[in-house]
Formats: structure tokens, C-alpha cells, sequence
């Protein structure tokens, strides 16, 4: 019989959140199971709830001087038990498959398993054996009840002993030792975790490195080995009576004359100490940086890092291709209906030579055969250039080579080579980047799939000079204002040849941003459904010293051409709009001029808290400029009437959508501004911006920067799928972070904005009808902004717009839950605005383990 799984649900002190951990333990595939829910603040309609649904559902009172884990532990009736606690999800099989893996799982006092962050964009799967001290620190206090680890019913009790709290100390773990336990390290992730961000306290690194220790030294794995020779000093360094009774109870008696080799033995010890000490205290940035911890400090506002390591792995996993795979794509290659020649256009200058040959080898290698290299030599000095052109000539006639007579620049050297291609489509590589070998295959298949399409771009990511890729940019499918923000179409762009030379060409005077102004004026003769995003690394950026790819301050020219670029894309098209720094250098921001004599009407929720209110409306009544408006208090009829501040008192029975309905019924201004819940203004031209994007031909709704009183971000755009429904862009992220790629400080065009701050022209209010009054308390402004996009509307989300909002929202009943899967199923699955190589955990933008998307060659 398979053995009973206690799920140990573990409630913040507010006793929130019940109802989602209890879902993640009903999602769970292992079926014999009960679930206990712990905490001071009963909340008890979600627990009793479920319970009536025949699931062993129990409510476990956590008493004064108690803690959760210890009262769980000692309340669970089943042989293993499963910590939840808030943040943490876990994947449908994580029990089935730890427990197949363990093999027989009686003889088991614990089982380990990689997880992945939540909220830390790039920052992967942290693996025990790879980093054992990462896996550790991550989880912080939550360490060891978190749900990474599948404890041994009698083990657990036998660590906690009589203890009422966990305030644990190295006796408790060495108590835990007699007898050695036998721990298991599983290889699947299984797990979502928040993460610890701070660096430990000097008591926290030495249970840290210690419990590091047992767990490397019970896998009995030679990388563990050699993870646990490492650690050693270091735990000796802090406590040396720890980590001796540590190897002695894990029957690694041995470790300390292993490091220390007998003979020298004082002078390793000094040796080994120094080095403890310099990678504690002056190296301990570094140790920290690389562990993903910060010494009390924001989140750098710097670009998302990916660990080389996890991304290594999910390109082993889902991007490597096989010789089956390569057979597989050939085969469909001969069944193309038609094959239309490719010309890859390449501008050369100076090139170091091995990039060249790189970037070169890269076309040859095209699992499509159907290409010509277009390659044009812009007056280039050094030596090897013309030879190493000539040769690639003569080896491959789909090679075709123009030496210019003089330096023209890069916009005139394109020009040059496409002054050579013969092929229907234009695809632009540099001299020193390299393309994927299914590149050309993927291009070709989509365009067959889309005869009407004009414009293709693919993700990309960066590639070192070791050939270390690293920095994926997977990007949401075409977005108009991200666009004006960054070149997102940048690599891999493939263009209609005819509509390219119909344009001119590259414009000379843009150098350093030519295919940012090429793909400007291409998308001005486009429909949106004429620009195909291809969702599949196609491109390697070359990261060296000289390149925009590894600094973006090598060519500051480029970043001055770019905001060129948009200033006369935006005259063509009669945009009265200024292009402005942000505080990233290849991110723009267009600030588009507010209609004058309008009138906004701001509908502010009362909320539960007078004080917020009141704080709500005189930061809004102070720190609005340039704006009419007036302003609307939902629910605030009973309240003492304030100058230029208009209470509502709706029917008590009006709720969610059929409140806000009634409210903007009332509503005078042209534009209207919903605000669901009290909040406060960061900034005086907030409303001018969301009016000025509001009023935009072709823009139905827009929405604001929503930070928490934290510091972190509450949310910055909707991202579908979060939950099976839809979740905050970003939301937990530091408010000082730039986000995925620069995406949480730049205007771009999500699927949908909430309430929290929602824009929008009364006109396509009352064209939509209004809210949709199905749904009871959520996802209403959701679902109306997809009605707003099905009518050809843009959503907008703009920074420049920011509030902050204290209240937080309720969860989303189930059957609006219901509803809107039912009525959105198929944008949920299409995701627009996001990319289905990026994870659905809650705020998104991390890598997707597996993707959404398939291998098309493989059915």
C-alpha cells in the first residue's frame, strides 16, 4: 500500500493564504494523503470548506510559546510528511516522482530535490549537487521546512525532540545524527520557493555550511566529495567543535586528515583558515552574488542575471538537437511545398578573424539549404579580411563577397551586400554573432505557415568568447510600444526583400541602430498580424569587450541614433511625442502630448481603512499637475464631504463589476480612471501620462506601476496563465530592479491591466458595455481589457505612471475563476504579450521548465 503523505500547510501570522496552499496539496498527484493547516488565525470557511469536498482536510491550532512545524509534526498521522508554506508551490507529481526515485522509501530518513526561485527572474534551478551551500541559504529560515524536502514522520520528530520552537542550534542537528540518517538527493525539480535574499547571521552560516555539510556527506557522491573538502574549513573556521562532531556523526572521520595532509599540518591549518577567512569576509561579495544573496542591500537595477549553469541545462533539455532531430528536420524540409531562397546579409569590418569564421560557419552549417551569404567588405584594414573572404568564396558558391573601395559605415556596407542578394527574404547577421543551425528551417516553416506575413524576429540570447551562452531575451510576440521602447525585434529580424528595397534600404546616419531604424519604417507599412515573433533562440549575440553586447556603454552613439530613429518614426506617422532617456541606455521613453481642455474621472474605491483614504485623496488632490479631473469616492457617502471630492453611496448590494458599472454611469470625464482601492501618487504628471496613452488612436486601456508599500513592485502589467488564470507582471520584485530585460520600466503592451489603476476613453467603455457583470469580485477588468484587444485595442502598461497601494486584493473566487478560463481559454494558451519559454510561477519571467512550446519537426 503506498504510504500516507502528511501535507504540513504552514500560515503567516495573518493567517492568509490558506486557500491557495491548500490547492497546491489538492493538485498533488499522490492521492493518499491528509492535510493539516497550521497557524494562530483560524480560517476556518477555507478549511472546512474543503473538507466538506471528502478531502482530509484538518485545522491544526498553533498555540502561544509554539511553533507550526513542531505542532505538525507531532499532530501528523502519515509516514512522510510535505511542508507548504506561503510562496511555495509544488509541480502535480513532486511526491510520486521523489518517492519512485527513492526507490524504497522506508529506509529513508529525508529526500532531497532541486527548486526553483520564485520572483528572481533568470535565477534557475538551485541543484544540491552543484551547490549545496545555494540550496541551503536559499531556503533560509525556512530550512529544514520547506518544501524541497520530504521528511521521515519519525525522523522530523526525531530532529524537533521536545522542543517547543525552532529556534534550532548545532546541538539539535548532532542530536539528529545518532543515529546517521540516510538522506536522499533526488535530480528533479519539483518545487517553487520565494528565496532568502540576505546574507545569514554568523550563528545562520554556521547551521548553514553545517546541514550543507551532512547532506553532502550523505549522498556519498564524489562531486559531493569534493563540495564537502571545500566546506569543511569554512565550518571549522566559524566552529570548529561543529564541524568535527559533524564529520563524526556522518562517519567522516577522516575529512579533517584529508584536507590537512599529516606532515604539514600546521601549515595547512594557517593555509586553509586564511582562505576561510579571506572567502568570508573580502570575497564574501562575490560569494554572496554568486549564491544569489545580498547583504541587506536593493536588488541591483541591473539586467536579470541567468545563472550559466541552470540555463546550460535547460539548453541541454529543450533547445539541443540530436542527430533524430536533425534527420527529422531534413524530412521535412524535402516536404516543403516550396522553398524559398533566404539571402543573409553580412556587413564586415575589422573582424577578429575567428568570429568571422564563426559567424560564417554558422550559415554553412543551416540545416535549410536554400540560402546565399551576402558578405560586404566595408574598406576593412587588416590583413586577413580578403583572404579570409576569398577562401570562404571559393569553398561554397552560396558565399557571394563585395570588397568596398572605401569605409562607408555599417548602414552603407548592408546596403552593399544586399546590393547582392537575389533571395525573396532579407535575414541580417553580423560579422562576429552566430545563427542556431535550425535558424534558417524555423524561418522558412513560418513563413509558409504565413504567406501574408512581411516582418519574422526570433528570441536570441548572448554567447561568450568560450562559446558560453548566457542573457536569454525571450520575447513576447509584436508589441508596438515595446518597440518605441527597445529594439526588441533586433535578432533574428528577416525582412521582405521587395518591401525593404521599396524603403531604400538601410539610411545612412543611423550607425549603431540602422536595423532599429530599418524595422521602425517596415513596421509603418504593416498590419500587427504581418509581424511574426518566432518563439525559439535563433540567435547568439557575440559578448566581447568591444560590443554592445557585453557593455552597453561601448557604443553610446548607437543609443543616440536610436532615439533618432524614433523621433522621425514618430514624425511620419504625426505622433506629437518627445523621446526621452530612461535610466537604462538602449531604453527609450516616448511622452506623447496630453490633449488639452480634457477632463478625467478618477474612481477611487473607499476600502476598509479611513486613514488610507484620507491619505489616498490628499495625495492625489496634491500631487496631481496638469490635469482636469475630478474625483470620485466609491463607497464614501457617509463620509465628511471634502472641496472637489464627489461620494458615492452605491446600493449595498452592488459588488465587483456591477459597483464599478454603476460608478462610471456617474462618472463625468472623457476619461475613466479606475483606482480599485485606496493608493498614493509617486509623482506629479501620473495622470497626464495615463491620459495622453488613454487618448491614442488605436490604445484601449492603460495601466500604471503598482508598487507595494515593501519596496517591491505589486505589479506592472497582467501576465495570463499566472494561476491558471492571470497574475501580476513582476509582482515581488524589487521596485529598484529594471525587470526582464528592462519590461518593469518600460512602456509596453501587455494582454491586460487591472484595477489597481485601469485608463480608459468613456466612448469604448460604454462601446463594450461596461464591465462584464457575470463575474462577482474578480478578474472583471481583466476580462474587459480582452474584449478592449478582440475590438483591435492596444493595452498599454506605463512606469511613468506609479502608485502605491497598500491593500492588498482577496483571493479570486472560484467561480469567477471558472468563468473566465471558460471564456478565455484560448488567450490563456496563446499567451499574447508574454512567451511561452518563460515560467507561469507567480510574477512570471523566469525560464519555463518544460516550455509551452513544441518542436515542431518532432508532431
Amino acid at each position: 500500500m503506498e504510504p500516507l503523505v502528511t501535507f504540513a500547510l504552514v500560515l503567516p501570522a495573518n493567517g492568509e493564504g490558506a486557500g491557495h496552499l491548500v490547492r497546491e496539496a489538492l493538485g498533488q498527484s499522490w492521492t493518499r494523503r491528509e492535510i493539516l493547516v497550521a497557524g494562530r488565525h483560524r480560517d476556518g470557511s477555507i478549511v472546512e470548506g474543503f473538507a466538506a469536498a471528502e478531502e482530509m482536510v484538518r485545522w491544526v491550532p498553533v498555540g502561544e510559546g509554539l511553533s507550526a512545524p513542531t505542532v505538525l509534526a507531532r499532530e501528523a498521522q502519515g509516514e512522510w510528511i510535505q511542508w507548504l508554506r506561503p510562496g511555495e508551490s509544488l509541480s502535480p507529481g513532486k511526491i510520486t516522482n521523489q518517492l519512485q526515485e527513492a526507490g524504497e522509501p522506508s529506509m529513508w530518513d529525508l529526500l532531497c530535490s532541486p527548486y526553483r526561485l520564485r520572483n528572481w527572474g533568470m535565477v534557475p534551478i538551485l541543484d544540491p549537487h552543484l551547490d549545496m551551500v545555494s540550496y541551503v541559504a536559499r531556503l533560509g529560515a525556512a530550512f529544514p521546512f520547506a518544501a524541497p524536502l520530504l521528511w521521515s514522520t519519525s525522523s522530523l520528530r526525531r530532529l524537533l525532540g521536545r522542543r517547543r520552537d525552532i529556534s534550532f542550534v548545532g546541538e539539535d542537528l548532532l542530536r539528529w545524527l545518532r543515529p546517521r540518517p540516510k538522506i536522499g538527493i533526488g535530480r528533479e525539480s519539483g518545487s517553487v520557493c520565494p528565496g532568502e535574499a540576505n546574507e545569514p547571521t554568523r550563528e545562520g552560516w554556521s547551521l548553514t555550511l553545517a546541514w550543507s555539510l551532512v547532506l553532502l556527506l550523505a549522498e556519498r557522491d564524489p562531486q559531493g566529495s569534493l563540495q564537502a573538502e571545500r566546506l569543511f574549513p569554512l565550518l571549522r573556521a566559524m566552529d570548529s567543535l561543529l564541524a568535527g562532531r559533524v564529520a563524526a556523526g556522518m562517519g567522516a572521520r577522516n575529512l579533517s586528515a584529508k584536507i590537512f595532509p599529516r606532515g604539514r599540518l600546521a601549515e595547512a591549518v594557517m593555509r586553509r583558515l586564511r582562505e576561510a577567512e579571506k572567502a568570508m569576509r573580502r570575497g564574501r561579495q562575490s560569494l554572496l552574488r554568486k549564491m544569489g544573496l545580498r547583504r541587506n542591500r536593493p536588488l541591483s537595477a541591473g539586467r536579470v542575471e541567468a545563472d550559466e549553469g541552470a540555463y546550460a541545462s535547460w539548453i541541454e533539455a529543450y533547445e539541443r538537437l540530436d542527430g533524430a532531430d536533425r534527420e527529422a528536420i531534413r524530412g521535412e524540409i524535402g516536404r516543403f511545398p516550396r522553398r524559398p531562397l533566404l539571402s543573409v546579409v553580412m556587413p564586415v569590418f575589422n573582424t577578429p578573424e575567428q568570429w568571422l569564421q564563426r559567424a560564417i560557419d554558422s550559415v554553412r552549417q543551416q540545416l535549410y539549404p536554400d540560402w546565399e551569404l551576402c558578405l560586404a567588405d566595408d574598406g576593412s584594414t587588416a590583413a586577413h579580411i580578403r583572404r579570409l573572404l576569398e577562401t570562404n568564396r571559393q569553398r561554397d558558391p552560396r558565399i557571394r563577397v563585395v570588397f568596398r573601395a572605401e569605409r562607408g559605415g555599417i548602414a552603407a556596407a548592408s546596403n552593399s551586400a544586399l546590393e547582392l542578394a537575389r533571395g525573396e527574404w532579407i535575414v541580417l547577421l553580423d560579422h562576429d554573432d552566430e545563427l542556431a543551425e535550425d535558424a534558417l528551417y524555423m524561418v522558412v516553416r513560418e513563413i509558409l505557415r504565413d504567406p501574408e506575413a512581411r516582418l519574422f524576429y526570433s528570441d536570441e540570447d548572448k554567447i561568450d568568447e568560450a562559446g558560453r551562452r548566457f542573457h536569454p531575451y525571450c520575447k513576447p510576440d509584436f508589441s508596438y510600444d515595446l518597440l518605441l521602447s527597445q529594439n526588441c525585434i533586433n535578432h533574428l529580424g528577416v525582412y521582405r526583400a521587395d518591401l525593404l528595397r521599396s524603403l531604400g534600404g538601410f539610411r545612412c546616419g543611423f550607425d549603431g541602430s540602422q536595423d532599429y531604424d530599418l524595422a521602425l519604417r517596415f513596421v509603418e507599412k504593416l498590419e500587427p498580424s504581418q509581424i511574426r515573433h518566432i518563439p525559439r533562440i535563433l540567435y547568439h549575440w557575440r559578448a566581447i569587450a568591444s560590443s554592445g553586447a557585453a557593455c552597453v556603454e561601448a557604443k553610446p552613439y548607437a543609443y543616440e541614433a536610436a532615439r533618432r530613429a524614433i523621433t522621425d518614426h514618430l514624425r511620419r506617422i504625426g505622433g506629437s511625442a518627445e523621446v526621452l532617456h530612461t535610466r537604462i541606455p538602449w531604453g527609450h521613453r516616448v511622452r506623447w502630448k496630453v490633449p488639452a481642455n480634457l477632463r478625467a474621472s478618477l474612481l477611487l474605491g473607499a476600502g476598509g481603512n479611513e486613514e488610507r483614504l484620507r491619505r489616498s485623496v490628499e495625495s492625489i488632490r496634491n500631487r496631481t499637475e496638469g490635469q482636469g479631473y475630478e474625483l470620485l469616492v466609491i463607497g464614501g457617502g457617509g463620509r465628511e464631504k471634502v472641496e472637489g471630492v464627489r461620494a458615492l453611496a452605491p446600493p449595498t448590494e452592488l459588488v465587483g463589476p456591477r459597483l464599478w458599472s454603476w460608478a462610471a454611469r456617474r462618472a463625468e470625464g472623457e476619461v475613466l480612471v479606475f483606482l480599485e482601492s485606496p493608493v498614493e501618487v509617486e509623482g506629479s504628471c501620473w495622470l497626464g501620462e495615463l491620459v495622453s496613452q488613454a487618448m491614442r488612436p488605436g490604445v484601449g486601456a492603460v495601466g500604471a506601476r503598482i508598487l507595494a508599500t515593501d519596496g517591491t513592485v505589486s505589479e506592472a502589467g497582467i501576465v495570463l496563465g499566472i494561476d491558471g488564470c492571470a497574475g501580476a507582471a513582476f509582482r515581488g520584485w524589487s521596485a529598484e530592479s529594471i525587470g526582464y530585460f528592462g519590461q518593469a520600466i518600460l512602456v509596453r503592451n501587455p494582454p491586460a491591466v487591472s484595477a489597481a489603476c485601469l485608463a480608459t476613453r468613456r466612448a469604448l467603455f460604454e462601446e463594450c458595455g461596461g464591465f462584464d457583470e457575470g463575474y462577482r469580485l474578480r478578474l472583471w477588468d481583466i476580462d474587459y481589457c480582452l474584449r478592449v484587444r478582440e475590438k483591435g485595442h492596444r493595452i498599454v502598461f506605463t512606469p511613468d505612471a506609479e502608485l502605491v497601494r497598500e491593500e492588498a486584493m482577496g483571493e479570486v473566487p472560484t467561480e469567477d475563476r471558472e468563468r473566465f478560463r471558460a471564456k478565455w481559454a484560448r488567450a490563456i494558451e496563446s499567451n499574447p504579450g508574454y512567451n511561452p519559454n518563460l515560467g507561469l510561477e507567480c510574477g512570471g519571467y523566469g525560464l519555463a521548465w518544460p516550455p509551452r512550446s513544441r518542436r515542431p519537426w518532432r508532431g
